[in-house]
């Protein structure tokens, strides 16, 4: 399902029971500019409390690893103790590798795109040799 067509799902109702259209543009807007600061690599783990209640760059890894134990996981756009309740969470307990499980369609609307990389087209990458999502703090003890 393409994501404007759950962003409607969610949205009309919303606004047929009363939220005025501004509000819902606005929480869209936090929940987006909330997406900047958990995307970089070089951030560190934080605090637990903080862990434990926000989404954070360890769990967004996690969210795009394609590793067995982190496929559909951690989909909390700001609070992953969303995630943590409905049993969603994964904490990253091994190195990510990014990418797709499968290569998808060849063609047609619903195609994945790919790009080519330096190593070649459609190369698999595993998480890159630095940054927090491959850093030694980050792997199991």
């Amino acid at each position: 399902m393409p994501a404007s067509l759950l962003t409607a799902v969610a949205d009309v109702p919303l606004a047929l029971i009363g939220i005025p259209a501004w509000m819902i543009v606005l929480a869209h807007s936090i929940v987006l500019l909330f997406q900047y600061p958990i995307h970089p690599e070089r951030i560190d783990r934080l605090p637990w409390p903080v862990e434990f209640v926000f989404n954070t760059p360890s769990h967004h890894c996690v969210h795009h690893g394609a590793n067995n134990p982190y496929l559909d996981k951690n989909y909390g756009g700001i609070l992953i103790v969303w995630d943590r309740m409905s049993g969603s969470y994964a904490a990253e307990t091994e190195l990510v590798r990014y990418g797709l499980t499968t290569l998808g369609p060849r063609s047609g609307p619903g195609r994945t795109h790919r790009a080519a990389t330096a190593d070649g087209p459609f190369t698999d990458r595993t998480g890159p040799p630095r940054g927090a999502c491959s850093s030694a703090s980050h792997r199991p003890s």
